[in-house]
């Protein structure tokens, strides 16, 4: 449609006495007057208006009596108003318009004469012409209300947004609202799918929602239809709204404006209404469309007689298209009413009333191509905005409702769980009693350890408790009776056919002799001259002097520096010792010990964490999503894997867990302390047994290196969770929300174990929701597709790693066994948790210490123990500095032993520098002036300090960056230290200058490199690193150069603390099995390429060792488990057939931790 350009035809109706007035105030043809009276009677109108009114019954096309009526009033009506100077100028005006090619607005300005208002002005009909005014959009019939504030066009971008209010009370006559919706959509359909209107309902016909919904958003047409009418007594207008009960509220005009008047994109309102258009004969501005006006709406637009279905659709098609293509809206009217005429019948184009206070009509502006771009922007900002509220809203209803319904699952499952822990404590209670009848005391105390984690108050638990401790001590007085009267010199001692037990070891070790003359000759039992097919071999051990050195300082003298001991040196009791059980060859060497494999179901707490894991056997099992699937291409295609036989913790580390690693100084605390809904999470008591969470790869992979595993492939993850059978979830192919914590039901983390019913087929629990849970492998899209079929391991390299299984806000596709998720090195979040994984012997492998394997093929069996232990004299070179620590303190002491002088020093220094004056890894310069340490610095990062031997001159180094150092080394000479650092990720071995400057890395590899040692040339470094997923040593140039040189590999046990010997023959380090609860202590001979296990204290675990100066001696530390607790200190020659004896003492200390030097 062509734009139309207007003149303005101003006429203002007075009142003169008792006649009226016309006068035209604007005119392209200027002003002029006349004088009239009213050419009817009130009767004569209302008459004409019931006519009319009934118009709309029928459809009259050609001159219906009603037609007729409207020409006869509208002519009566045009010739009393625009009569004499008034009627000639409208004539002049028109044909100035006409030449211009303009149209003629005709304004009629009714303020002062409110009683002529609801005339039917839209009928003025000049006979003359034979055309009624208002039917042509070139001379549009406007009621203009002249305000002081004159509305400025808005500048809208397309769509036309068009807010529909329908009120239908229950109190009051019915109407179709839905029949009245369809009717507006099919009348705008063309323009809807246009994109030039769009139609929002108001879903609550209340003056509450209405506000909420233009606050909402921005609406530029607010039409209502319902039902209307004017209070005589009242003389006001009002709409029919709803109150909240769907009873009707009556809303005036000058309320309704109030509500709409601060929106200024709203520019118009259509009133489809009864009376909409009526106000009172004393007041202008009494109707609901005036007041409207009044109140700042630039145009309203209300019916003053009823308007049929097919006219009110006509209307709202033809008017909406010419608003939306830019027309005034008074034009946009006329264009209406001509199509209403020529469409629907004769009259109804008469029944829309506008009332304006636009001068020009025009509401809406056209826009400039950068002023669309920018409102279309804005629109669609605007858009987000709102579609963000109103994702808000219905998540926060959801959220409301998954509470409720939590907190009655957890009403319920709290009940249950009472059930259960009630039936789990009796079946422990009567497991306890059992093992007590039988004799079986471990097994009963550990059935009551499980019990008192349930119930620490049992009373009939605490008394089976003490009746266990009765009788141990019963039969350890016997057995020791036994033991003394069997005592022999040494030389003369012969060894039982079976093996002790520990009791019998214990009350042996007890009441032996305790002290010998300073000056005796120190000898050593004889061990069997045969080899033993079981059991465990014994020989007898002597101590030397630091034990009651250790006891008196700590115990009593701590704080006096050097103590120098009068007493004589006490030797301890003889030493029972344990070498792995073995069995002859033909060839002289050693076979395994034959095992029986686990079966599915087994479970055992394994590790230094003690964590309860599953077995899953070998086999194959299928991997990948299945063809029907929800998954990505990423997890495609599903193929066959085969795994060898592996063990996984049952359920995610926990934060208890977790904690003692960080307490042990080898994890660091998560990156924040609470979870997703909770502030406090980390370090509270109640949340224990919740799973840790916000750590990253790194973290994981620590605890699992140190609790004596490692994080799970993905293979062996997705095996453990869904078992071999392709299934979906881990309890089958249906989701069931019963039986997982994801969806966001509870919107946290819930305790472990939670979901008993959700367990995977070999037991693990949680493997879908909860948290997410890393795994070792680097993450390749594409992977699956060419991944080797037996034991798949990762792709060598990446940018990400992988985590599986879904967390608690991830939807139910998120928590399929298959479901791959690639996660950045440094992430941490607080769904992010993992669990720990351990590979398993097969039915033909030992259950013992296993056979080392040398990665150069050379494989050879560990010798048989020597018939004979030999003596020897106590070493008196060199100091030696460890960590001691009181019972009952975190804080450890730094101590330092002078083999030369007997004597114990504690090394003051200032430990406020650190975190919680936490410290750790003491390394002594071969010089024997400087300490090399690591401290806990704030941020939870640990450095390497410096300082003098005394306690002088401490120097933390390199104190910048997100990182930790561990496991300080000095070269020979003293001028370089080497150590392990995750300054790029994982842990690589490092050397700087021994002042911290020039740090450079030496190893460049994708696993955890730790523990460097030097060569005593200092050319080469021997390190740890966990390369094929378990720690091996491996050796590389000081420079970096050259390709790492692998040493020992075991995948049976984590090789580590490689400590090279200072005659630069041999290699000393520690063997920590994966699979059985032992540690011991083995040397690597570099020429001859043979592995030799030392002897270590029966029950214990013997780690760390560390040469002395002149490498005739070793020291190592043995605990009484993998987490350094109760620790001594005991030397020995490095040859497997030498004697046993102890530095330390086992009360009021705890030694770890040895450097030895001159």
């Amino acid at each position: 449609m062509e734009r139309i350009k207007y003149f303005d035809f101003d006429i203002l109706i007075e009142r003169v006495n008792e006649r009226y007035r016309a006068r035209v105030i604007q005119s392209p043809a200027g002003q002029a007057s006349a004088e009239f009276v009213l050419p009817f009677t009130d009767q004569d109108i209302e008459i004409l208006m019931l006519r009319v009114g009934r118009a709309r019954r029928g459809v009259r096309r050609i001159e219906s009596p009603e037609m007729q009526a409207a020409k006869q009033f509208g002519g009566k009506l045009f010739d009393a108003v625009f009569a004499g100077d008034v009627r000639g100028a409208l004539r002049s005006s028109a044909d100035s318009a006409n030449r211009e090619g303009a149209g003629l607005r005709v304004r009629l300005r009714l303020a002062d004469t409110p009683e002529l208002v609801d005339l039917p002005w839209e009928f003025l009909y000049n006979a003359s012409l034979n055309r009624f005014l208002a039917l042509s959009n070139k001379t549009p019939l406007v009621r203009y209300i002249e305000l002081p504030e004159t509305p400025r066009p808005l500048k809208v971008m397309p769509p036309l947004r068009v807010l529909v209010m329908i009120s239908s009370p229950s109190d009051y006559e019915g109407l179709d609202v839905e029949r009245e919706w369809q009717n507006l959509n099919n009348a705008l359909s063309e323009l809807i799918a246009g994109n030039l209107v769009t139609l929002e309902r108001l879903d609550s016909p209340t003056l509450g929602a209405l506000r909420r919904k233009l606050r909402q958003g921005q609406y530029h047409v607010l039409q209502f239809i319902g039902h209307g009418g004017f209070d005589a007594q009242a003389q006001d207008g009002v709409l029919m709204l709803e109150d909240e009960q769907g009873r009707g509220r009556r809303a005036s005009g000058q309320y309704l404006g109030t509500v709409l008047t601060d929106h200024d994109s709203l520019r118009l309102v259509v009133l489809n209404a009864c009376e909409g258009a009526r106000t009172a004969r004393s007041d202008p501005f009494a109707g609901v469309a005036q007041s409207l006006v009044q109140q700042g709406i630039p145009a309203v637009i209300a019916m003053q007689f009823e308007v049929t279905d097919e006219a009110a659709i006509i209307f709202a098609h033809e008017f909406y298209s010419a608003l939306a293509d830019g027309y005034p809206v008074d034009a946009a009217l006329g264009d209406a009413r001509g199509a209403i005429f020529a469409q629907v019948n004769d009259l109804e184009w008469g029944t829309p009333v506008l009332y304006l206070r636009a001068p020009d009509g025009m509401i809406f502006a056209p826009l400039t191509a950068q002023e669309r771009a920018e409102l279309e922007r804005a629109r669609l900002a605007e858009e987000q905005r709102v579609r963000e509220q109103q994702e808000q809203a219905r998540l926060a209803q959801e959220q409301r409702v998954r509470e409720e319904q939590a907190l009655e699952q957890d009403r319920l499952a709290q009940e249950q769980r009472g059930r259960e822990r009630q039936q789990q404590i009796e079946t422990l209670y009567l497991a306890a009693k059992s093992s007590f009848e039988k004799k079986d005391f471990d097994a009963a105390e550990k059935s009551l350890v499980a019990l008192f984690a349930l119930d620490a108050t049992n009373e009939n638990a605490r008394a089976l408790q003490t009746e266990i401790k009765t009788e141990r001590e019963r039969i350890t007085r016997e057995q020791a009776a036994q033991a003394a009267a069997l005592t022999v010199m040494p030389e003369r001692a012969q060894v039982q056919p079976s093996s002790p037990t520990r009791e019998q070891a214990e009350a042996a070790r007890t009441t032996a002799p305790t002290a010998i003359p300073e000056r005796a000759p120190l000898q050593a039992a004889s061990a069997p001259s045969t080899p033993q097919t079981s059991g465990s071999n014994r020989m007898l051990l002597i101590g030397g002097g630091l034990a009651a050195l250790l006891v008196l300082f700590l115990g009593g003298a701590y704080g006096l520096g050097v103590f120098n001991p009068r007493t004589p040196t006490l030797t301890p009791p003889p030493i029972e010792t344990f070498l792995p059980p073995t069995v002859p060859t033909k060839g002289g060497g050693i076979l395994p010990t034959p095992v029986t494999s686990p079966q599915i179901g087994t479970t055992e707490q394994r590790g230094n964490d003690n964590a309860e894991m599953v077995f899953v056997p070998a086999g194959e099992f299928l991997m990948g999503s299945g063809v029907n699937e929800p998954g990505e291409s990423h997890d495609k295609p599903q193929h066959t894997v085969i795994l060898d036989a592996f063990w996984i913790d049952r359920h995610e580390v926990t934060i208890a867990q977790y904690s003692l690693c960080v307490d042990a100084g080898k994890c660091k605390p998560p990156e924040a302390r609470h979870s997703v809904k909770r502030g406090a999470y980390y370090g509270v008591a109640q949340f224990d047994n919740y799973p840790v969470i916000d750590v990253t790869w790194a973290d994981a992979q620590n605890y699992c290196a140190w609790a004596g595993k490692r994080l799970p492939t993905e293979a062996e993850w997705e095996k453990a969770a869904r078992g071999t059978d392709g299934r979906v979830y881990p309890w089958g192919n249906d989701f069931e929300q019963s039986r997982v914590n994801n969806n966001g039901v509870v919107g946290d983390t819930t305790e472990v174990g939670r979901y008993p019913n959700g367990a995977s087929p070999y037991g693990a629990l949680d493997m879908a929701g909860n948290v997410w849970e890393y795994v070792n492998d680097w993450y390749g899209e594409k992977y699956y597709s060419n991944s080797p079929r037996t034991n798949p391991t990762g792709p060598t390299s990446g940018v990400y790693r992988v985590r599986r299984g879904g967390a608690m806000l991830n939807a139910q596709n998120n928590v399929r066994a298959a479901e791959r998720n690639a996660v950045a090195l440094d992430y941490h979040d607080f769904q992010n948790g993992f669990r720990c994984a351990q590979s398993a012997q097969t039915a033909s492998e030992t259950s013992a210490p296993p056979t080392t394997v040398i990665v150069t093929s050379i494989d050879t069996p560990q010798p048989s123990p020597t018939s004979t232990l030999i003596p020897f004299e106590r070493p008196t070179l060199g100091k030696i500095v460890f960590l001691g620590g009181v019972q009952g303190s975190n804080t450890p002491l730094l101590m330092l032993y002078d083999l030369g002088q007997d004597s114990l020093t504690n090394i003051r220094f200032d430990t406020s520098r650190f975190q919680d004056q936490f410290f750790n890894a003491p390394a002594l310069s071969h010089d024997g002036r400087k300490v090399a340490l690591v401290g806990l610095m704030p941020g939870s990062k640990f450095r390497v300090a410096t300082m003098n031997v005394d306690g002088t001159e401490l120097r933390v180094l390199n104190l910048e960056g997100n990182y930790s150092d561990q496991a300080p080394a000095w070269s020979h000479d003293d001028t370089q230290i080497a150590f392990a650092t995750n300054r790029n990720g994982n842990f690589e071995i490092y050397a700087m200058d021994a002042d911290g400057t020039n740090a450079r890395r030496l190893t460049k590899t994708l696993s955890e490199s730790t523990n460097p040692s030097w060569s005593p040339d200092d050319s080469k470094i021997v390190y740890a690193d966990s390369a094929t997923g378990s720690l091996g040593l491996y050796t590389i140039g000081a420079d970096g150069q050259g390709a790492n040189e692998s040493l020992v590999v075991d995948p049976a046990s984590e090789v580590t603390d490689p400590v090279w010997s200072p005659d630069g023959g041999q290699i000393a380090f520690t063997a920590r099995s994966r699979l059985q609860d032992w540690s011991l202590v083995r040397i690597y001979d570099l020429e001859e390429r043979q592995i030799l296990t030392l002897p270590c204290p029966s029950q214990k675990f013997c780690t760390t060792p560390t040469w002395s100066p002149d490498s005739a001696y070793i020291a190592f530390v043995a605990t009484d488990s993998h987490a350094e607790q109760n620790g001594d200190i005991y030397y020995t020659r490095p040859t497997g057939k030498h004697a046993l004896y102890r530095f330390g003492s086992e009360i009021n200390a705890n030694i770890f931790r040895p450097s030895w030097s001159r």
